[in-house]
């Protein structure tokens, strides 16, 4: 297995190579995210008060939200691989 170490640092880089937009729509959603079923599991009305602080529609929220998950996966796994790619 990874050290935590090497995956914390690995995520940190990760996260810093999203957009602002998409570290911010991580960053709102995160607490509600349930590793065991993979889903955001927010609380009734959450994400509209999260999409209406953005200035987002639910809908958008919601793909902006996978859309930065499969990037952070991306890049994770690219750094996991040692490709340096960002794209």
């Amino acid at each position: 297995p990874e050290p935590p170490s090497s995956l914390a640092s690995r995520l940190a880089d990760a996260l810093s190579s999203l957009s602002p937009e998409e570290f911010a729509v991580l960053q709102a959603s995160l607490q509600w995210y349930d590793p065991d079923t993979h889903q955001f599991l927010l609380p009734r009305g959450e994400a509209s008060r999260i999409a209406s602080a953005m200035a987002l529609s639910v809908d958008a929220l919601r793909q902006r939200r996978h859309r930065a998950l499969r990037q952070l996966a991306r890049l994770l796994c690219a750094s996991k691989l040692g490709t340096g790619d960002n794209a």
